[in-house]
């Protein structure tokens, strides 16, 4: 997720809790930048569609939500989502040779590949079968 899925999250959770945009925004209404980089910051790895999907099960609860959740209930989940990101890297409909199960970049000949800037970056791919890095900026 890029800062923008993060932003839109933020605003999404406003519009179902008006409390929680006194959290989020200066009062000129714009969104505070240190809470959008602290969510970017835990959250950034996760996709948007994986966020807003936890999101609808938070709201979906039948105990109540009175509060706004916080980024602690985005990570509850956070070893199933990655396992599920993995088997995603493994997944035989790619056919693709560049990651290995863990998300480190890879040669033709299985040996590690890495950017001298970012060593230890991970990678991923996403449902075109592209590969993305941490950021979700596309490899080329």
């Amino acid at each position: 997720m890029d800062m923008t899925g993060i932003c839109d999250l933020l605003q999404t959770i406003a519009v179902h809790y008006p409390s929680f945009r006194q959290h989020i925004t200066d009062k000129s209404g714009k969104l505070h930048a240190p809470v959008a980089q602290e969510w970017y910051r835990m959250l950034g790895w996760m996709d948007t569609d994986d966020a807003l999907r936890r999101f609808d099960e938070y709201m979906a609860q039948p105990d109540g939500n009175r509060f706004a959740p916080d980024v602690k209930w985005f990570l509850q989940q956070k070893n199933q989502i990655l396992q599920r990101k993995s088997s995603e890297w493994q997944n035989p409909q790619y056919n693709f040779d560049r990651l290995d199960r863990h998300g480190r970049l890879t040669d033709a000949e299985g040996r590690l590949y890495a950017f001298p800037d970012r060593p230890d970056e991970l990678y991923h791919y996403d449902t075109a079968g592209r590969i993305l890095d941490s950021k979700n900026n596309l490899v080329r």
